[in-house]
């Protein structure tokens, strides 16, 4: 019996940091890797052509919109892969562990019916990469292809289709590390950007907003147990000189630069309600990102501090409601 072709769907958009690292783990595992592109300033595009098993698209779409660059992905895996075949979603900085190579699941995957939705364990690596964050539920990143039709969302999407009634498979032995939370800078600007996105879309009203994304990592991480990251993850790509432990941060980054695209563009009184205001912005535009320096105003002291209070009331009224 023929291998099941497994492809790897992956949206990018300044991923130079992590992107050799994950091309170099994941075509050992992969018979393609569709990486589509939105418009990529750093060196993403280069680094995609260096590597014979990725295939580069681009995703035209200004917005953000994860249902789009989804849908693009999965069309396109459809064009060049037409009938059966396992669609894996991963974003670049989701890299599988060494030992999952020796998984019996890339023998299997024949016998699983199409339409069945791959389920995998997502560890959070943190600073140092020799820790990390294990959780008890799996996380949708796989789909033996049915040619079903995919309904996302624009933000907070599932990846891959997935029906009612679609048979749902957890693969314990496949690992995917996650490596986000490597870096403080960054994780702080995602959760920014998030916020934003979900006044901009209408999709949360602004005291979900504050729960969900006033917290600061180190937060985040206290709330879990920590563990040792197994060496075998890294191991047999160590072996292969691949480079597993470097991390790249820096203020100046992708989701911060979209952060101040939509002050600009909606005002500063669009997000007065958004907390994204713990950083200096008119200092760091002037540092940083020129281009804006002049349109980016921060929100007067007397709001940043009643944004304080709201957020602090809306966290103590969540932990009583938690202990009633």
């Amino acid at each position: 019996m023929a291998a099941l072709p497994v492809i790897v769907l992956t949206p990018i958009k300044n991923e130079s940091w992590i992107l050799e690292r994950f091309l170099s783990v994941t075509e050992q595992f992969a018979d393609a890797i569709i990486i589509a592109d939105q418009f990529s300033t750093d060196d993403s595009r280069e680094i995609v052509k260096r590597h014979s098993k990725a295939i580069l698209i681009d995703n035209t779409n200004p917005e953000y919109d994860e249902l789009y660059r989804q849908q693009l992905l999965i069309d396109k895996a459809r064009e060049l892969y037409p009938g059966k075949k396992c669609l894996l979603a991963l974003d670049a900085d989701e890299i599988m562990t060494a030992a999952s190579m020796q998984s019996s699941f890339w023998h299997q995957l024949n016998n699983y019916e199409e339409g069945t939705v791959l389920t995998f364990e997502k560890p959070d690596i943190i600073s140092p990469v020799t820790k990390c964050i294990r959780y008890d539920s799996f996380f949708t990143l796989g789909y033996i292809d049915d040619g079903a039709e995919h309904t996302g969302k624009k933000i907070h999407s599932v990846r891959v289709p997935r029906k009612e009634d679609s048979p749902v498979v957890a693969i314990e032995d496949v690992k995917f590390m996650h490596y986000a939370l490597t870096r403080t800078i960054e994780y702080r600007s995602r959760q920014r950007l998030y916020s934003v996105l979900e006044n901009i879309k209408n999709v949360a009203p602004f005291y979900h907003r504050l729960l969900s994304y006033s917290y600061r990592l180190n937060d985040y991480i206290s709330k879990h147990t920590i563990t040792h990251t197994p060496q075998e993850w890294f191991e047999g790509w160590e072996q292969l000189g691949i480079n597993m432990q470097t991390i790249q941060s820096s203020e100046v980054n992708t989701y911060t630069e979209q952060v101040l695209e939509h002050i600009k563009e909606y005002g500063t009184k669009r997000f007065y309600l958004d907390d994204i205001w713990d950083k200096d912005w008119e200092v760091f535009c002037k540092q940083s990102y020129p281009a804006y320096a002049g349109s980016i105003r921060n929100i007067p002291a007397y709001r940043k501090a009643l944004l304080y209070v709201v957020v602090l009331c809306l966290k103590i009224a969540k932990k009583i409601k938690g202990q009633s």
